[in-house]
């Protein structure tokens, strides 16, 4: 196969399976189903093939002349396969979703017919050399998907589908003036031929910013910039699996994707930057990523919350670009393929709980999770993404946006992405702690609006195995961010020396196995949780729970020697110690969970006795209970051992959420305030020290902890990021002065065991 027809194989594999659908009958499902996903393999197959040549400096181009001046170009390059890889994962994801999804719904065939052209558009957008090529396909994109938007038929899709195309109609025409201006001015343009705008000179550079800001607008409507976002809320009328792919696939990507081509392959970012619109585009992304934020706290449904959501998220990519400067373009490029992953994650599951038990609004979701653990555990990953926490994808982009905006000599960033982190908190925790410290129709609270027969999955294995797919690749990909296939598209630019003071240094192998006591102890635990509370002999099992808890802590306390772990593949690269100086707070922690053990052990023995005689409602307190308490201890000892900042973080992220199930155990009215007083210092606190924590990062240039304190050392006076990090610490143990008046210790309800291990 010549390498200049792979690109244009590539694009047809979607584009003939359109008409091939059409002419088959409805009823032939089967052939369908075939269609679909052979052509959706197909496709990721070589995507693969063009990603690996790519990879061995191959070069895959295909194109002819349309008209004189005007031709038609696909062309291979690593931004391109960046999108072309994430669309055709996705939409491999998203078929097998849809086909469950649709099962029984009208008009199948003409849903995955525009569904294959709506890829197909994606796909040529991604693999255009040229802007009359990637015109075509945004604007085949528009019409293609208009069909999925208005699919149900009834009268609210079809005003959702009339809002839709006029935004994006209107925009794709503004987009053509622009395009018509630069060819005018040039002649065609062509992807990474920045050469031809710059040698115009000065005297161009007013009518350079004029179509600039032509082509922004027209690409801003796709791309949700405010104010040009009021198309995608009401699109939330179409189904789930459209829902999905206009959010993390096609359309919202396709105009953040045409922004990055804009400012990077048309104009060029040093050109960008010398006519001054990297500013305005770091004006527009900061507050968009505010507002899609604001305005998603107001949303009572799902869906129209997650849509502000993608618009605020969205708005990351373009931020990362106009920070000028390699770590911002290596989070916006991430980003673009993070937020989609995690985007269709929250999409699938609230699709999964539209059809299994009618859930449209945020309130239907109480006690969701333990009718659908599995959907939830994936909702559960999306959203702690969203928020920007490790080891979720989402923290690996906003830490590669933080160190960006100090590259760039724009701090104060720092401020909008952890006042994002704060409202993406706000917006999602409150659906979190709904799905699983709520209680449900199961304890006879009220009953689902709508409730399927439970099969032997929670949901279709055509809905639930797409959601867990996306959702533990959104976990890998941040888990595993470290490793060298991760290094090929963006970690490879961060020098070696800021990930490790000391890289050449390597672990004993006994006392590197020594350090994993931390995780194994919790995680038999966390294995075993279910069978404590079994009536019957197997309910002894509790006492060597509570006893065996803080043996971790204790073993390493007293390891002899001194040991590092090195972790490549862990987050950034992971680096674990363990040293005199941590022994003492090892045995510290050992004293405190023991004594902390006993006396739940004794203060708990009611509730084991009422879990055993079948009160489902406390055996469901007393599970979770067992999951958290070694989960808590857990994020306590990593706290401790981490040597690299990301490890460090990830410690502090753990204990605050492991530690407030633990405090809403009780599950009344003053253990829920209790919880939200803490949650609510918490998460302050957590946000201050990880805003402290990058700005430390990308000043001190250092990965590691050793690092920063080197840095406090040669310092003259105490850095504020020290100030933010010392301030965000002071919440934990409830100081007067950080407390805003909260006081959350004392708004935990009295003699609980959790308060034995508050310190």
């Amino acid at each position: 196969m010549s390498q200049a027809w792979l690109p244009l194989i590539t694009l047809a594999t979607s584009l003939l399976v359109a008409p091939l659908i059409l002419l088959l009958p409805e009823r032939a499902w089967r052939a369908r189903t075939v269609l679909n996903l052979s052509a959706a393999l197909l496709k990721l197959l070589l995507v693969g093939l063009m990603v690996a040549g790519l990879y061995q400096g191959r070069e895959f181009a295909f194109g002819f002349t349309v008209v004189p001046g005007v031709e038609f170009l696909l062309r291979v390059d690593a931004l391109g396969m960046m999108f072309a890889g994430l669309s055709s994962l996705l939409w491999l994801a998203t078929t097998v979703y849809a086909i469950g999804y649709l099962e029984d719904s009208p008009n199948r065939k003409r849903f995955f017919a525009f569904f294959s052209l709506c890829v197909a558009s994606t796909i040529g957008i991604a693999l255009a050399g040229n802007l009359f090529t990637f015109l075509l396909f945004y604007e085949l994109l528009t019409l293609s998907t208009y069909p999925l938007v208005v699919h149900r038929g009834h009268p609210a899709a079809l005003a959702a589908g009339t809002v839709y195309l006029r935004y994006t109609l209107t925009g794709g025409l503004v987009l053509l003036l622009g395009i018509v201006g630069l060819h005018a001015l040039v002649g065609d343009v062509t992807f990474g031929e920045r050469e031809m705008l710059r040698d115009l000179g000065p005297a161009y550079h007013p009518l350079l910013i004029g179509l600039f800001l032509v082509l922004l607008l027209g690409l801003g409507v796709k791309a949700a910039l405010v104010p040009l976002h009021g198309w995608l809320p009401r699109a939330m009328v179409a189904p789930a699996p459209v829902s999905a792919l206009l959010h993390a696939v096609a359309v919202v990507k396709a105009g953040a994707f045409g922004i990055v081509r804009l400012v990077y392959d048309v104009y060029g970012i040093q050109l960008t930057f010398e006519l001054g619109l990297l500013t305005l585009l770091t004006a527009l992304s900061v507050f968009t990523i505010l507002y899609g934020s604001v305005r998603a706290l107001a949303q009572q449904e799902l869906k129209p919350r997650l849509a502000f959501s993608t618009i605020s998220q969205v708005s990351y990519i373009v931020l990362g670009i106009s920070l000028f400067g390699p770590f911002g373009t290596i989070a916006g490029l991430a980003h673009l393929m993070h937020q989609g992953l995690m985007k269709v994650t929250l999409f699938y599951c609230a699709g999964n709980y539209a059809e299994e038990l009618g859930i449209h609004r945020i309130d239907e979701l109480d006690g969701a999770g333990r009718r659908m653990p599995l959907t939830s555990l994936a909702f559960t990953v999306g959203a702690l993404g969203m928020i920007g926490l490790p080891p979720v994808a989402g923290f690996i982009s906003k830490w590669y946006l933080g160190l960006g905006a100090v590259q760039a000599g724009m701090p104060w960033v720092i401020g909008v992405l952890v006042a994002s982190s704060l409202l993406n908190a706000a917006y999602f925790l409150p659906i979190l702690h709904r799905l699983w410290f709520r209680a449900g129709p199961e304890h006879g609270k009220g009953q689902w609006p709508e409730e399927r027969r439970l099969g032997r999955f929670e949901t279709s294995g055509w809905l639930l195995w797409p959601t867990l797919a996306t959702a533990v690749f959104s976990l890998l990909a941040g888990l595993l961010a470290g490793l060298p296939f991760s290094r090929w598209t963006w970690q490879r630019s961060w020098p070696r020396r800021s990930t490790c003071h000391d890289r050449d240094a390597v672990a004993d192998t006994g006392h590197s196995l020594a350090l994993l006591l931390m995780l194994r102890g919790p995680l038999r635990l966390m294995m075993e949780q279910e069978a404590l509370w079994r009536p019957g002999p197997r309910s002894k099992l509790l006492d060597a729970w509570w006893a065996s808890a803080p043996l971790p802590a204790l073993a390493l306390a007293l390891w002899p020697g001194e040991t590092t772990l090195l972790l490549e593949g862990w987050l950034l690269g992971g680096v674990w110690q363990l040293d005199e100086a941590r022994r003492p707070w090892l045995l510290f922690s050992a004293l405190l969970w023991g004594l902390a053990g006993i006396y739940a052990r004794g203060y708990l023995a009611a509730e084991q006795q009422a879990a055993e005689a079948g009160d489902g409602d406390t055996f469901r307190r007393l599970t979770g209970l067992a999951l958290l308490w070694p989960l808590t201890l857990a994020g306590n000892l990593l706290l401790l051992l981490a040597e690299d900042i990301p490890s460090f973080y990830l410690g502090f992220a753990v204990m605050t959420f492991a530690a407030y199930g633990l405090v809403v155990h009780a599950d009344n009215r003053d253990a829920h305030l209790g919880g939200r007083a803490y949650l609510v210092m918490a998460l302050f606190g957590e946000a201050l020290i990880l805003g402290g924590l990058l700005w430390a990062a990308g000043s001190e240039e250092t990965l590691t902890l050793t690092g920063l304190r080197e840095g406090i050392a040669d310092a003259i006076r105490v850095p504020g990021w020290q100030r933010c990090c010392g301030w965000g610490s002071a919440s934990r143990p409830g100081w007067w002065g950080c407390t805003c008046g909260c006081r959350w210790p004392i708004r935990w309800p009295p003699h609980r065991p959790v308060r034995c291990s508050a310190g």
